[in-house]
Formats: structure tokens, C-alpha cells, sequence
């Protein structure tokens, strides 16, 4: 007499199958009522306008932001700065929250280089990444930035930017090196009234919008939770 074989199932069959019958006993069956129950298990995310992560390895990225022009206005001339220093953070928090692995050249040694190379280094973006053997270069150049809304006395905040957005890859497949391009505009706030100019500082409002602007874009390259997806609003 021949000996039946014992079936195997895995772990993760398992834990299917007992989530599927605790469902079936506390929903009856409700297919609408089991999909609700197994939807945590769903990639609900936002995907990215261009992916910056295509394979599971890490990346080095270098990020720049500078004016179009020379920038004279006092209340306006950090912005650039702190632009790139909040786009590290942002980058860093969604690649951890998407399991990324991601190394960022600190900014102040990315403006030490720059320093060095001088005036023209903006212009070969792609050399600057290949001093620090990135993969890729985050090239912002800010064409306009204001804080205060028109119209309006006393002064009200409402910041507004045009930011155009380049992504180089360092090692571009025959010759082509700029993978990505974007005119970025945005407004905050955008649809309700101004800020009152008295309730915060320009240098408050500033660094406020920066921030704001800096989560927005490292959207454009790293998935996002659907609540997210009016955090300008």
C-alpha cells in the first residue's frame, strides 16, 4: 500500500488562509467586507512622477539649488540654501519610509567644491556629481521666489516660486546625461487667504514655504501616503 505524501504549506499560505477564515466567521460572505480586511496589506502609495529608486541598491545623489540671477533682496537671499538643506531631509525621510537606501553628499562640502570650481561649475553639473562618484545631480535653479502677497495692506504672506528642475544621471547611457526636467511652480497658501504678515516673521515664512516646497518635489521622485497628496494646500 502505497504511503500518501503529507502536503506542505508555507508560513505566509497559513497566515492567509487563517486570516481568510477568521474573515469569512466575522463577515459572512461579504467580498466588499473581505477586501476592506486585506486592504492594509495593499501598496496604497502615491508612485513618483520619475522613480528615482528602479533597482533595490542604493543610490548617491548630489543636490544644488541656486538663483537664476544674482538674488538682492535680504528677506530672499537664504532661500537657496535652505532649499537644498530641506531637500535632505525630505529625501532622507521618504527614502526611509520606502525602505531606500540613500546617500546624500552633505551640502556644505557640495558648496566647497562648487567654491573651488567656481562660477562655472553650475553650468557642468554632471562633472560636480563625478567629484563625489554620484549617481545622480538634483539640479534646482530658482527663476523667481516671493513672499508677500499683492494687493494686500497691511502685508500679507503668500509665497510663490518657479523653480526649474533638471536630474542628471552621472553615468547616462550614450552620452545623454539629463534624465529628467520640469518647470515646478508653486503657491502657499494656495487655496485660502494670506498669511497674516504679523503673526510670523519673513524669516519664519520663509523657511516655512521652503520646507513645504522641498517635501513637494522629492515627490516628484519618491512614493508617497494618498494624504499627502494636498500637503501644499
Amino acid at each position: 500500500m502505497m504511503k500518501r505524501k503529507k502536503s506542505r504549506v508555507g508560513p505566509i499560505r497559513w497566515m492567509f488562509l487563517v486570516l481568510a477564515g477568521l474573515a469569512g466567521l466575522s463577515i459572512g460572505c461579504n467580498p466588499q467586507s473581505l477586501s476592506m480586511l486585506l486592504m492594509p496589506f495593499q501598496d496604497t502609495n502615491i508612485q513618483p512622477e520619475w522613480p528615482l529608486f528602479k533597482k533595490n541598491k542604493e543610490l548617491t545623489l548630489v543636490i544644488l539649488a541656486n538663483f537664476a540671477k544674482g538674488e538682492d533682496r535680504a528677506d530672499l537671499r537664504p532661500a537657496a540654501t535652505e532649499l537644498a538643506d530641506e531637500l535632505v531631509t525630505a529625501f532622507r525621510q521618504r527614502c526611509e519610509a520606502n525602505s531606500h537606501k540613500i546617500k546624500i553628499v552633505p551640502n556644505l562640502e557640495v558648496r566647497a567644491k562648487q567654491l573651488n570650481l567656481g562660477s562655472d561649475a553650475l553650468r557642468r553639473p554632471v562633472e560636480l556629481g563625478e567629484q563625489f562618484k554620484a549617481d545622480y545631480v538634483l539640479d534646482l535653479t530658482i527663476n523667481s521666489i516671493s513672499l508677500y502677497a499683492k494687493g494686500y495692506h497691511p502685508l500679507m504672506f503668500r509665497g510663490q516660486t518657479d523653480i526649474n528642475i533638471n536630474l542628471y544621471k552621472v553615468k547616462g547611457k550614450d552620452g545623454e546625461t539629463r534624465v529628467f526636467t520640469k518647470e515646478f511652480r508653486r503657491a502657499f497658501p494656495n487655496n485660502s487667504l494670506p498669511m497674516d504678515a504679523s503673526s510670523i516673521s519673513a524669516a519664519g515664512f520663509r523657511q516655512l514655504f521652503v520646507r513645504k516646497t522641498a517635501h513637494d518635489i522629492a515627490k516628484i521622485f519618491l512614493a508617497y501616503p494618498p494624504e499627502e497628496r494636498h500637503m501644499m494646500e
